[in-house]
């Protein structure tokens, strides 16, 4: 095997490695920042939220680039803060529109329902490409406990081949 063939096979088990890493710590160390678009329109990151610019607080509940959609107002209470009655009066006494529960309990399920087939959709393009560079190299080198790298046992790869297969099944 040639030298320069030798370098790239090194590359792609490390890439892959650190792919496989990134995966398996993805959600632990979530960060918190903040992004806005400055007035040349250029997208800013910064731990702190910044000073005159309506800046984006970015958590692990509300990731980067994910639309958040408003949500509809709790039947019962009216735009204005107040309650209503079970007449439909509220407490000035006047009638409001209301907001039928059945519809923004169906509002809410389809809402939740696109996020889930989104998540979905993401967890089974991750588990196709694991699967395949799992498959494509013969030897996997990952890092051990210890900091040091290590290949991968056959009994280990088999093992987060058959969890990329599950993640498949279960997503796709």
């Amino acid at each position: 095997m040639g030298l320069n063939a030798r370098r790239e096979r090194t590359m792609a088990i490390r890439l892959l490695t650190v792919v496989l890493l990134g995966l398996l710590t993805s959600g632990l160390n979530a960060a918190e920042y903040y992004t806005w678009v400055d007035e040349n329109g250029v997208v800013n990151y910064a731990e702190k939220n910044p000073r005159n610019y309506d800046a984006t607080h970015i958590t692990s509940t509300r990731a980067f680039g994910r639309r958040e959609i408003p949500r509809q107002p709790v039947a019962g209470t009216n735009s204005d803060g107040g309650s209503s009655d079970s007449d439909g009066r509220d407490s000035d006494g006047e009638g409001s529109a209301g907001i039928d529960p059945d519809e923004a309990i169906a509002a809410e399920r389809a809402r939740v329902a696109a996020q889930v087939a989104q998540v979905k959709q993401g967890n089974c393009d991750i588990g196709k490409r694991n699967l395949a560079q799992l498959e494509a190299f013969s030897r996997i080198r990952v890092q051990g406990e210890d900091g040091q790298e290590r290949v991968l046992t056959d009994e280990e790869k088999q093992q987060r081949i058959n969890e990329a297969r599950n993640i498949i099944r279960e997503n796709c």
